[in-house]
């Protein structure tokens, strides 16, 4: 496979995810519709010529089930702590997800708003970036006062 960007990454992913549950709800005029394979998204150009076609727009519920998963995605993963565009009209957090080939990627999860608040339509992949992780492990010492005066025990 070669090199994807962190936004053709994250539209690999949903284009596979919705094409697997597309494959599972056949169109109701009982016409087949053969889906690109897996091996068919290495390329980065591949992956962005078939996004902007919305995956594959021979199944009339195709683009439907892909707004579904990106809208799934987009609200997924952990807070990051990075990235954090600013707008005065709505808040934003870093949020991070690992992808089935064990990459992390971050994007800027927008939300808010108010009333009229149209976060999900803020586009957002495209300024999306891989990220590395790291778990660790840290010694949280937590206090409480005792309930009586008597002089502890030193351990």
């Amino acid at each position: 496979m070669s090199k994807l960007t962190a936004p053709q990454a994250i539209k690999r992913y949903l284009l596979l995810d919705t094409i697997e549950y597309a494959k599972g709800e056949p169109p109701e005029d009982g016409s087949t519709i053969v889906y690109p394979s897996p091996e068919d998204f290495n390329e980065g150009s591949v992956v962005d010529a078939i996004w902007a076609a919305e995956g594959n727009p021979k199944h009339p519920d195709f683009g439907d089930w892909l707004w579904q998963a990106l809208e799934e995605f987009r609200g997924s993963g952990e807070e990051s702590g990075l990235g954090g565009e600013w707008n005065r009209n709505y808040e934003t957090k870093g949020r991070a997800r690992k992808l089935p080939d064990g990459t992390w990627v971050g994007w800027t999860y927008w939300y808010g708003g108010g009333k009229h608040g149209n976060a999900h339509e803020i586009p957002w992949i495209d300024d999306a970036y891989y990220v590395t992780m790291r778990e660790e492990t840290r010694v949280v010492r937590t206090f409480s006062m005792k309930d009586d005066d008597v002089t502890p025990e030193s351990t």
